[in-house]
């Protein structure tokens, strides 16, 4: 599965379809990255595979369609994000930002004493405090 970017991501959205989870999905790759015997590089696609295939498991297909409008709406938003984000992160030369992001993130928590208050104030700027000045910022 890791050895063509289209399998392992192939993979990667099967195996979440199938059980309708990526935590899942993603935790099977952990050992693999853990001792090695996958880069994170090869590992990528199946990750991504992975996400993309929670928007479209039968059971958020359900949801989108028992939660009348909105949850078309929410539901619509969720697919077109990760298709978005597949384009982004996986088809483009971008490709290879968040795998030296993550590579620096682990390099980054081996130094440091802090590590954990680190990454707790990277998560908390990156998904809490610039979506928000975005939002505040477009005057949504």
């Amino acid at each position: 599965a890791f050895q063509n970017p289209v399998r392992g991501f192939l993979t990667g959205f099967t195996i979440t379809w199938i059980v309708g989870s990526s935590s899942i999905g993603t935790s099977l790759v952990v050992p693999f990255l853990a001792t090695r015997l996958v880069d994170l590089e090869r590992a990528y696609p199946y990750l991504v595979g992975c996400n993309v295939a929670t928007t479209l498991d039968l059971s958020q297909i359900y949801g989108y369609f028992a939660g009348g409008l909105v949850g078309m709406m929410l539901g619509s938003a969720h697919v077109i994000l990760n298709i978005l984000a597949f384009l982004l992160f996986f088809v483009s030369p971008l490709r290879i930002l968040p795998i030296r992001i993550a590579e620096e993130l682990g390099r980054r928590m081996v130094r440091s004493r802090h590590a954990g208050l680190e990454l707790l104030f990277w998560v908390i700027l990156v998904f809490f405090i610039i979506p928000i000045l975005i939002i505040y910022l477009s005057g949504g």
